[in-house]
């Protein structure tokens, strides 16, 4: 089992669909299989991990040997048992005797029977004792059965594509790991892919074992043979993947038109060099992938086949800060929702420059003063100033960030980059500027492009 790890809108199903593709044309060395199977495993609700596996294997043998008692039927119960039973506790499901697998044969039967021409399950057929220990034989059997059904070469393999594990819920992710470890224990003729995103892997493992203690990384390198992480996207690549999305070619009044064209001709002066503002805004990681690049595009195309009235004025050397606003709220919704929580242009400022305070890295604490009462009936209070602990001041931070909907430093690494880079941006571009009013300028900046995409329901 492999998996293909990724951050968000890195391009994983694109990787896997290449893959699965080179397999079928036979462009890859070691050809596995004429066709893959593709699953998506979150839009399986139901406790049956395994049963759209199984479905999708049984689907490839000819409908004459699909009959009750063959080698098939056997194997594919006893996998789609061993699967609701993972399930079910991923689920939390407990009953009485704990007989999980006793309860998962009617739902497992009726699975059956809809797929095999049989009415009744064969009971001179003996079940297995424990299907979980099983599963791993009953898989390798029914893939043989596959690649024997399709007349595939005895050294053929069968590649088996999951995509989107990440998006199920925590506790169902854990369970399907640990099922599709035992599905390949026995060496069946199977390669599994599994696309995931390494983060969002490590904190489901954290959450289904309930304590920090467990390392989610050991976890995962036991569950995979291989785990192929995909490089940040950056330099050339980068500037290439811009230049390609920005002359991919959209409607607009029935003509074909180039997304930078259209930008540059309906909204103003804002973006009269899209690659220029994409190559300097775009400095996150996490920004700097198709899917994100593709999301701002299509936000700039809405916007510019809108009616709205473009009358607003920025800078030639401030317009890349429109392509980070737009990356920003796909990336984080209740940095917009802050902003424009505030009512004037300087309480926009002011918010800004606590959101900087509350991710900057600077670990300097402010001088407070603390007064000391009186020792004697004629004395009068005495002040001093003091450092309180660095704790304590981003205990304050955070809390400050809280009540305006915006995540503590800790659950922000993101907003920890952005700040610092944006001013060191801003700086470049305005030497002389005071560091307050970069912030009011920045503000002003944010606010007016986001009533203008509000205006055209963006």
């Amino acid at each position: 089992m492999i998996s293909i790890q990724g951050h968000w809108g890195r391009g994983k199903t694109d990787i896997l669909a290449r893959i699965a593709v080179a397999n079928y044309a036979g462009k890859t060395q070691h050809r596995l299989t004429p066709k893959a199977i593709w699953i998506n495993p979150w839009q399986y609700g139901t406790p049956d991990l395994l049963s759209p596996i199984v479905i999708a294997l049984l689907k490839r043998i000819h409908p004459k040997k699909r009959t009750q008692g063959t080698a098939s039927w056997k194997a594919a119960e006893s996998i789609i048992k061993a699967g609701i039973g993972f399930g079910l506790k991923a689920t939390a499901v407990t009953l009485p005797g704990g007989k999980l697998f006793e309860a998962a044969a009617d739902e497992a039967k009726s699975l059956l029977e809809g797929l095999f021409r049989a009415r009744e399950l064969d009971h001179d057929n003996k079940p297995d004792l424990d299907p979980v220990s099983e599963m791993g034989i009953r898989f390798t059997e029914l893939v043989r059965e596959v690649l024997a059904s399709e007349g595939s070469p005895p050294e053929s393999r069968l590649l088996i594509c999951l995509d989107d594990l990440d998006r199920c819920l925590p506790h169902r992710q854990v369970a399907l790991l640990e099922a599709l470890h035992f599905l390949v224990s026995a060496g069946a003729q199977a390669t599994i892919l599994v696309a995931l995103d390494p983060a969002l892997a490590r904190q489901s493992v954290i959450t289904h074992y309930g304590t920090d203690m467990f390392d989610p990384e050991r976890y995962l390198d036991k569950m995979f043979d291989l785990r192929v992480t995909l490089p940040a996207i950056s330099g050339d690549i980068l500037k290439t993947l811009i230049k390609r999305q920005l002359a991919m070619p959209v409607r607009f009044e029935d003509t074909e038109v180039y997304r930078s064209e259209l930008a540059a001709t309906r909204c103003g002066q804002l973006f009269t060099d899209l690659e220029a503002a994409f190559e300097k805004a775009l400095f996150l990681p996490d920004f700097c992938n198709p899917r994100m690049i593709g999301r701002i595009l299509q936000r700039i195309y809405l916007l510019a086949c809108s009616d709205v009235s473009f009358k607003m004025q920025v800078n030639p050397e401030d317009r890349w800060v429109l392509v980070l606003w737009l990356a920003l709220l796909e990336r984080r919704p209740e940095f917009r929702a802050a902003i424009r929580g505030a009512a004037t242009s300087e309480e926009k400022a002011k918010r800004l420059e606590k959101m900087r305070e509350a991710y900057s890295f600077d670990t300097s604490t402010r001088t407070r003063t603390r007064q000391t009462p009186p020792q004697t009936p004629y004395a009068t209070f005495t002040s001093e100033f003091v450092e309180p602990p660095i704790s304590e001041v981003q205990a304050e931070r955070d809390s400050s960030m809280l009540a305006i909907g915006m995540p503590e430093r800790g659950r922000a690494p993101d907003l920890c980059q952005i700040f610092p880079q944006l001013m060191r941006l801003w700086h470049e571009a305005h030497t002389d500027a005071k560091f307050g009013d970069a912030l009011v300028s920045l503000a002003r900046i944010f606010a007016d492009f986001d009533d203008l995409l509000v205006q055209a329901g963006l």
